[in-house]
């Protein structure tokens, strides 16, 4: 980092790909996204870098980007060879921010020439997306679920998590709660994302269970809970430890921060000298 003139200015030497998110600052910035290629460039700026990169490559990979020309050149390409790059970074207002990422939009001329798709991001909201583009990104947030009435045993499909609500007339966090196990279930019916939805399984009988609040009955839960992964504690020797009926638990028992072991199995990284594992056979 370079500090020039009034020391107000900072200078960030910053390259990486646009996969690479969590390589990036939270800083304010304007930024490009490089298509190495080609050499075109999309300018645009934002008061937290890393935030708005995480969002470029969602809406890449779901295919709901607003610049139609990004996202048919990242499917052209694919993403990993376009790259972010700080251009300016100062603390100055947001007015002054936004007039700073029109100055760069002007200079690489990337509205004709680039992946910008008009000047003046202001005016997103005059500008109309392709109804593809509007598709896919409903697609992208609807999660089909399923409902089983707890007595009738009778299924029904919807659409999305929105639809079950409203046919439902219950609260769409409710229904999410209760297909992620959270509750056990909803005005007599159990609700279930459709993906995880085993036509084997008595979901009825699971669900009406009442285990309580011990460590015993969330022990006693877990295991039923067909949703529930085992995960495996390794010493570097490959010797094992322990079991544990569910990633959550095993997280608990061993102090580890809530969500933070799933990206270390998958990665195969120790945390404090163990490794964790959901085959018991180290493989």
């Amino acid at each position: 980092m370079n500090i020039l003139g009034n020391g107000r200015i900072f200078i960030y030497i910053c390259r990486m790909k646009l996969t690479d998110y969590k390589q990036c600052q939270s800083i304010q910035c304007v930024y490009k996204i490089h298509n190495t290629k080609t050499k075109q460039v999309y300018i645009g700026s934002t008061i937290n870098l890393r935030r708005r990169i995480r969002r470029h490559g969602y809406e890449l990979r779901t295919q709901t980007h607003h610049s139609s020309k990004l996202q048919r050149a990242v499917n052209k390409y694919g993403i990993e060879i376009f790259y972010v790059e700080i251009i300016y970074s100062e603390t100055i207002t947001l007015s002054e921010l936004h007039a700073k990422e029109i100055e760069y939009i002007k200079k690489f001329n990337s509205v004709n020439k680039g992946y910008n798709q008009i000047l003046n991001s202001k005016e997103y909201k005059k500008f109309k997306q392709s109804s593809l583009a509007k598709e896919n990104f409903i697609k992208s947030r609807s999660i089909k679920v399923i409902s089983i009435d707890l007595k009738t045993k009778k299924v029904i499909h919807y659409s999305s998590v929105a639809e079950a609500a409203l046919k439902n007339k219950e609260q769409s966090t409710n229904i999410s709660k209760c297909c992620k196990n959270k509750l056990r279930y909803i005005k007599n019916k159990v609700f279930i994302y459709e993906k995880n939805y085993d036509s084997t399984i008595d979901y009825t009988q699971l669900r009406k269970i009442d285990y309580g609040h011990t460590s015993a009955g969330n022990i006693q839960r877990a295991k039923a809970n067909p949703l529930s992964r085992k995960v495996y504690k390794f010493d570097l020797d490959n010797n094992l430890i322990e079991e544990y009926h569910s990633i959550s638990y095993c997280e608990k028992m061993n102090n580890i921060k809530k969500d933070g072991l799933k990206y270390k199995i998958l990665k195969r990284t120790p945390i404090r000298g163990h490794l964790y594992l959901y085959n018991e056979n180290n493989i």
